[in-house]
């Protein structure tokens, strides 16, 4: 568990159901990933594969970002290792807010103790955002946590390629 000032980043429980619809079943949410808004029954198979990945998968650490005043799971922030993306030593961040708490800091104050948290605990050397060069909001985002943007890279599905940002942590 992560905690910051109005934020409790933590494992993912099976009464965040509910929750995800309006994260991963929302288009807006969802308009700039590759396979778009989740069902139901989508959401519930992401949910058993997070829950199932646990704290120490090198594959993934994902966390629930729940807002303190109101208990609220309001979006997930991950750190990733897909070899066929990244190479060794290197982490993707990635976060997702639900479309109610934008423009308020949240995403920000998330994806900062997660940073964090990757460079005191020694995760990686580097972590790298992938990012649709038409998602604005997404690019300030990882700019503001001190990510550059560094390259693109076409991923496996998509038409265009992708920005490439990426901060180096200094450890692993």
């Amino acid at each position: 568990m992560i905690s910051t000032h109005r934020l409790i980043l933590r494992s993912w429980q099976d009464s965040d159901l509910d929750a995800l619809d309006t994260i991963l079943g929302d288009p807006a949410v969802m308009a700039f990933s590759d396979r778009g808004a989740l069902s139901r029954a989508e959401q519930a198979a992401w949910l058993r594969n997070v829950q199932a990945q646990g704290p120490t998968d090198a594959r993934a650490l994902n966390w629930a970002i729940v807002k303190r005043s109101e208990d609220q799971v309001i979006g997930y922030v991950r750190l990733g290792h897909d070899p066929a993306r990244v190479e060794r030593g290197t982490l993707e961040l990635g976060i997702r807010v639900s479309k109610p708490f934008w423009g308020r800091g949240l995403g920000h104050e998330a994806l900062l103790a997660v940073v964090e948290h990757a460079r005191t605990a020694g995760l990686a050397r580097r972590l790298v955002g992938f990012v649709d060069p038409s998602n604005q909001a997404s690019r300030a985002l990882l700019r503001r946590v001190g990510m550059s943007k560094v390259g693109e890279v076409m991923l496996a599905g998509y038409d265009y390629p992708d920005d490439v940002f990426a901060m180096d942590l200094g450890c692993a």
